[in-house]
């Protein structure tokens, strides 16, 4: 429980810090997933409207 405690703590001060590698990592996730459905919706929608139209 002493250990949980512990890193509550230093996620919360990592959190807080100016320079967060929590939050880096989450705005990498984020970016890698924008990209994902960027590049793969943009064909999709491709081919939505050339089956609409036809």
């Amino acid at each position: 429980m002493n250990t949980f405690q512990q890193f509550l703590v230093d996620f919360t001060e990592d959190v807080n810090a100016e320079n967060s590698t929590t939050i880096a990592f989450f705005e990498r996730i984020t970016n890698l997933v924008f990209t994902v459905l960027k590049w793969g919706g943009i064909p999709y929608l491709i081919f939505l409207l050339f089956t609409l139209n036809s």
